[in-house]
C-alpha cells in the first residue's frame, strides 16, 4: 500500500524484553542446556525426503531463484515487482508473529541460564509458576513498571515436553495490570498445535495505538531432527488502529502453508493509513530459501506468483481511485522483477486457485475462557520476584540473540 509507514510497537513480552531473541542452539553459555531449548521452533524449517518440493499435482518447481531476497533486508524500488513487495511484507509479518513463542521460550531460557529462575526448583513440574518483574527499563508498555507472567510446563511419562502455557500481563499499570499475551504449545506424539495471541495499546503524546494478533500453527514435528516434517500450517490475523496524528485502521488475515522450499497463502488486507485507503487480496505461492543457519532471519524469498485484486485510493487528492488492478503475475526472486513468463509453475498454480474476497475481521483480539488470566496471584501461591538490577548483564546477554528472528520493519512498496 502506498505511503504507509506502519509503526508497530508490540508491547508484549516479545517486545518488552526489547526483542531479545535467540536461535535453537543459542544459550547463555555453551555449557548451559535450559529447560526450554528442546521445544520446537515455530519458525523452524520443514524437512521432506525430496530435495525439491513439488507443486500439486506433482509438477516440479522450475526457474528457481538462487539467492532471493533476505527477509530482514528487503528493499524495493520503482520498476520492481509491486506484488512481490506486498506479499513479502505479508509473509514477513506473519513469520514475525509466528516467531513470538520461539522468542519467549528463548527469553525465559536465557533467564534460567543466568540463574534468575533459581527460586523454582523444577520448571517442568506441571504446576503454574508466577513471575513478577522489576527494573526492566523505561519502556514497559502502558505504564506497567511491574509486569508479570504465569507459565506451566508439563512432561509426559517419557520426559518429553507435552504442554507449555504462558500468560503475560504487560499492559495496564502496576496497580491495575491487564493481560497482553497468551501462548499455548501442545504436543500429542509428533502432532503439534501452537497458539500465540497478544493485544495491547499505547499512548504516545496525542496519539493512541491499539494492536493485536492471533496466530495458529499446526503440523507434525520430529523432535529427533528438531524439524517440522512434510508441512506446517500457519494462520494469522492482525489488527491495528490509531487515533490522533494519522488516524488509521488496518486488518490482515493470512491462511498459509509452509513446505520445505515454498510457501502458499491466501491473504486479505483492508484498511487505511490516514487518507490512504487500500484493499489487497492475494492467492500466492512463493519460493523460500533457507540459509546455512536454521534461524528464520537467514530465510530468503525467491520466485513466486500471485493472483490478486488490489486497490489504492488517496482520499482527498481529487483523482478518484489512484490504483486498481486484478490479474495474475509472477516475479523473479533474484532481481525482484515482474514476469509473465508462461513457463512459471508458480503462475500456473495460482492461476488455478481462488483469490479471497472477504474483508478480514477488525474485531479486537481477546482472551476468552482458559486463555484468560486476571493477572492476580492465586491463594497459596507466591511470586518469583525477578529484579533486573540484580543481574546487570542480563539485558545485554539476552539481547545479543536478537539477530536470529524476523524484524518488524514494513517495506515501502513501489506504487
Amino acid at each position: 500500500m502506498k505511503n504507509r509507514k506502519m509503526k508497530y510497537s508490540i508491547f508484549s513480552i516479545g517486545m518488552i524484553l526489547l526483542n531479545y531473541s535467540c536461535g535453537k542452539d543459542l544459550d547463555v553459555t555453551s555449557s548451559v542446556t535450559n529447560t526450554f531449548s528442546s521445544m520446537p521452533q515455530v519458525s523452524g524449517p520443514v524437512s521432506e525426503s525430496a530435495l525439491t518440493r513439488k507443486l500439486p499435482p506433482g509438477k516440479l518447481i522450475s526457474s528457481l531463484a538462487s539467492t532471493g531476497q533476505n527477509i530482514n533486508e528487503l528493499t524495493f524500488s520503482g520498476g520492481e515487482s509491486l506484488q512481490f513487495c506486498e506479499n513479502a511484507n505479508n509473509l514477513k509479518g506473519l513469520l514475525a508473529e509466528a516467531s513470538n513463542p520461539d522468542k519467549i521460550l528463548c527469553y525465559i531460557g536465557q533467564m534460567e541460564g543466568l540463574g534468575m529462575l533459581s527460586a523454582i526448583s523444577n520448571l517442568s513440574d506441571g504446576e503454574y509458576h508466577y513471575l513478577h518483574f522489576a527494573n526492566m527499563g523505561d519502556d514497559s508498555g502502558g505504564g506497567n513498571a511491574r509486569p508479570r507472567i504465569k507459565f506451566r510446563i508439563s512432561k509426559d511419562v517419557d520426559g518429553n515436553i507435552e504442554d507449555f502455557k504462558m500468560f503475560s500481563c504487560f499492559a495496564g499499570t502496576s496497580d491495575s495490570p491487564v493481560q497482553s499475551e497468551y501462548i499455548s504449545q501442545e504436543f500429542v506424539g509428533s502432532a503439534a498445535t501452537i497458539v500465540a495471541k497478544y493485544s495491547d495499546s499505547r499512548v504516545e503524546g496525542a496519539e493512541t495505538y491499539s494492536y493485536g494478533s492471533d496466530t495458529n500453527v499446526s503440523g507434525t514435528y520430529n523432535f529427533g531432527l528438531g524439524r517440522w516434517t512434510s508441512s506446517k500450517t500457519i494462520n494469522g490475523r492482525k489488527v491495528f488502529s490509531s487515533t490522533g496524528g494519522i488516524a488509521s485502521s488496518y486488518a490482515m488475515k493470512i491462511e498459509g502453508t509452509e513446505y520445505s522450499d515454498y510457501f502458499e497463502a491466501k491473504v486479505s488486507m483492508d484498511g487505511n493509513w490516514g487518507n490512504n485507503y487500500f484493499t489487497n487480496y492475494f492467492y500466492t505461492a512463493m519460493q523460500i530459501i533457507r540459509g546455512d543457519s536454521e534461524a528464520v532471519s537467514s530465510l530468503a524469498l525467491g520466485d513466486g506468483a500471485t493472483s490478486y485484486v488490489m486497490t489504492y485510493d488517496d482520499h482527498g487528492n481529487g483523482v478518484g481511485v489512484d490504483y486498481s488492478s486484478t490479474n495474475t503475475t509472477a516475479w523473479t526472486g533474484d532481481d525482484k522483477m515482474s514476469s509473465s513468463y508462461a513457463t512459471s509453475d508458480f503462475k500456473t498454480y495460482v492461476d488455478a486457485g481462488t483469490v479471497p474476497s472477504v474483508a478480514p475481521s477488525t474485531t479486537a483480539i481477546t482472551f476468552p475462557g482458559d486463555e484468560g488470566w486476571d493477572c492476580s496471584l492465586p491463594s497459596g501461591e507466591s511470586w518469583v520476584d525477578i529484579d533486573f538490577n540484580d543481574t546487570p548483564s542480563a539485558m545485554d546477554q539476552i539481547q545479543s540473540c536478537d539477530e536470529d528472528y524476523v524484524n518488524q520493519e514494513w517495506v515501502q512498496c513501489p506504487y
